[in-house]
């Protein structure tokens, strides 16, 4: 019983990332063909929002409410609202994932970086264990090859923030699908 539980709910997991990453593909699609085409002051706002939305753990709802407030917006129906917040939630996602390359890389410059320190430490070791001497291991030596924890926080804070982006874009996505292109229209 526990393992048929267990089973159907990692098929519910398995099914759901699915359909978050087809509606993320679907957001790709909407935000290539919205974002050529629509205002310059909307691409701005885009662009503007999603740096804000990086930086602070603002939920959709919020967004919404902050985009229905501005002037700018005022005569915008709630669909094409609602597609605003697409495109701000993509970018926003877009710009985790450029993040998340960023740390990875960082990440990988400072192991490859520990290479020199971490040979001259197998040989020390080497040395002590041929000698059968065991000094005190020196400040750091066990952790040359580990990712530092302020490096391995900073990866699960975009992590989860893409996640975050991904789940709200997939969620509008459902609700929008069926207006996209009379959203990209109203929004030129």
């Amino acid at each position: 019983m526990k393992i048929q539980l267990a089973v159907l709910l990692l098929l519910g997991c398995l099914q759901s990332k699915a359909q978050v990453a087809a509606s993320e593909a679907q957001a790709a699609v909407f935000y290539g063909d919205a974002m050529p085409v629509i205002k310059p002051a909307y691409r701005a706002l885009i662009m503007e929002k999603a740096a804000a939305l990086n930086k602070t753990s603002g939920s959709a709802d919020a967004l919404k409410k902050e985009l229905r407030a501005n002037p700018q917006l005022a005569r915008l129906a709630d669909t094409d609202l609602e597609g605003l917040v697409v495109l701000v939630l993509y970018q926003a996602a877009r710009d985790a994932r450029a993040d998340l390359k960023q740390v990875a890389s960082e990440a990988k410059q400072s192991n490859q970086s520990k290479v020199g320190p971490r040979d001259l430490l197998a040989k020390r070791t080497a040395i002590r264990e041929i000698s059968g001497t065991r000094p005190a291991a020196a400040k750091g030596e066990g952790t040359l090859g580990e990712m530092s924890e302020t490096e391995q926080l900073r990866l699960q804070m975009v992590m989860e923030r893409r996640q975050k982006h991904v789940e709200a874009l997939s969620n509008l996505m459902k609700k929008i699908a069926s207006t996209q292109s009379q959203i990209i229209g109203n929004l030129k």
